[in-house]
């Protein structure tokens, strides 16, 4: 029986321990939260997932993060971005922890990260970023369908979240690229930001683009208008080129291509409530999985933290600190 503490059981915490009604083996959950209402809501929407046949196989319990009783499999920490380190911390001084999914954005504090790394690899646990987009089929279609053709890919929206989400698409241009580096070769951030709708966090608007070591170019586009919740993705080759929109979880591609012609095609985007359960049950038998490592996500956050990080310092005069959830 895998025993699974999710820290953190707000809207995100909440589809994780959703997708874990899913799970073919039994499994002890263990809630970590100071909301009552976050637990009680995470608790309702498990029991409209799991099949009344499978009630048997899990027990949940309401712990505080000092007094799990047990070593335990697997943490999923989806707490927010300002406290992940602390909690991260306590956890694994507590307990003893086999695999951990971090959920983004990974820490406020640039310190945070280099300090997690070590802890993590002083207590021996192996851990990855919910960065689900590079192993999602649709985008995983999408660039084998480039190949090396591959030179550009342009990203436009209506505040879209580009401080809490660019890392989503850097990690897929990572993973399309190899994984041999990337740099932040232009940034123009607007320096008003935005607040977000979790108070005490921000947004932040405006363009910033990266160039992968093997060739591609990628610009990231977030306009401060009225949002229309649309996503604009253009995909550029030397013979070929793509067009998409991305909203609702629903993927419209126009494919293009120079000797085959033009094709549609539509995709469904899986929900957090439809995935955890497959990564915890793949890591579970094979001590692995498709989302980035925590050092590989490192590398992505820290590469942009530092150009959100320049905005946030002349705002708001923040050292090494940035407000993003």
């Amino acid at each position: 029986m895998l025993k699974i503490a999710i820290i953190g059981c707000g809207q995100i915490g909440s589809r994780h321990l959703q997708a874990l009604a899913t799970i073919k083996q039994g499994a002890i959950f263990y809630l970590v939260d100071s909301s009552n209402q976050s637990i009680e809501t995470s608790k309702e929407r498990f029991k409209e997932a799991v099949n009344k046949n499978g009630k048997s196989k899990f027990e949940i319990k309401v712990r505080k993060i000092d007094k799990i009783e047990c070593d335990i499999d697997f943490a999923i920490i989806s707490s927010t971005s300002a406290s992940r380190a602390m909690l991260t911390e306590k956890l694994l001084s507590y307990t003893r922890v086999k695999y951990i999914i971090f959920e983004k954005f990974l820490f406020q504090n640039r310190h945070d990260y280099r300090n997690i790394q070590d802890l993590l690899k002083e207590k021996k646990v192996k851990a990855w970023v919910n960065q689900w987009m590079s192993s999602s089929i649709p985008f995983k279609e999408m660039g084998e369908w480039f190949g090396s053709d591959l030179e550009e890919i342009t990203i436009v929206g209506q505040n879209w979240g580009l401080g809490c989400n660019s890392v989503h698409y850097l990690e897929y241009l990572d993973e399309i690229s190899g994984r041999r580096g990337l740099t932040v070769t232009e940034s123009n951030l607007d320096s008003k930001v935005i607040e977000s709708k979790r108070p005490g966090y921000y947004e932040l608007t405006g363009s910033v683009t990266i160039q992968s070591e093997t060739g591609i170019k990628m610009t990231l586009v977030s306009e401060n208008l009225e949002t229309d919740g649309i996503v604009n993705i253009q995909m550029i080759g030397k013979s070929k080129g793509l067009e998409a929109t991305l909203f609702n979880e629903i993927l419209k591609c126009n494919y293009d291509n120079d000797l085959s012609g033009k094709k549609y095609k539509e995709y469904a985007i899986q929900l957090q409530s439809e995935k955890t359960g497959a990564i915890v049950e793949g890591i579970s038998k094979n001590g692995s999985c498709a989302l980035p490592t925590y050092g590989q996500s490192m590398k992505q956050h820290l590469m942009i933290f530092d150009c959100f990080q320049s905005v946030f310092k002349k705002q708001f005069k923040l050292s090494n600190t940035c407000p993003i959830t």
